[in-house]
């Protein structure tokens, strides 16, 4: 990149050469440039091609590419003031909720919402402005906390529905143990 004093060297060894008569050795000069600015070869010759045509050269900024974003920060916002309500309902039925607020009720701040995937979605929920937006899961209310540094011991939730020797056949085989069916 070149500075301001870079394009002053450059300019007064413009100015040397040419009261020099020692513009033939091309080379050197390039090497000489080279060398004073830190560029590369390629950059160099880019530089001299934009002096030769405009007969100046300025310091441009590097813009950063970047892809813009579709999802702006009300859309987040937006989307932790749902998840907050339905308590963080998986991603394809929220999806859905979007779709349904925009086109049954005709809400237009769920318009970009509305055609969000599911994978975009779970990113925007993993991002820190969504986190420091919405309830963590041991403030949402309705939550039994339970501090398990104090020695208390969490009381496990008992499903009537599953036998206790099966736990992975839900309802049925309610037969005793031992017995054979």
């Amino acid at each position: 990149m070149t500075t301001d004093a870079h394009a002053m060297g450059i300019h007064e060894l413009k100015a040397f050469l040419v009261s020099s008569d020692v513009l033939t050795f091309k080379g050197l000069i390039r090497s000489y440039m080279q060398k004073i600015t830190g560029m590369s070869v390629s950059q160099l010759t880019r530089l001299i091609g934009k002096f030769r045509r405009t007969s100046h050269v300025r310091v441009c900024p590097y813009r950063w590419h970047c892809l813009p974003t579709k999802y702006t920060r009300e859309d987040q916002l937006l989307l932790a003031e749902v998840d907050d309500a339905h308590e963080r309902i998986s991603g394809k039925s929220t999806a859905a909720i979007f779709k349904r607020e925009y086109e049954l009720f005709s809400k237009e701040e769920f318009k970009r919402l509305s055609n969000i995937s599911v994978a975009h979605l779970y990113r925007l929920r993993q991002s820190s402005f969504y986190r420091n937006h919405t309830l963590s899961p041991s403030r949402r209310p309705g939550d039994p906390t339970v501090s398990i540094q104090n020695g208390a011991v969490p009381t496990p939730r008992v499903n009537p529905v599953t036998c206790e020797w099966t736990p992975s056949i839900k309802g049925i085989g309610m037969a005793r143990k031992g017995s054979i069916t």
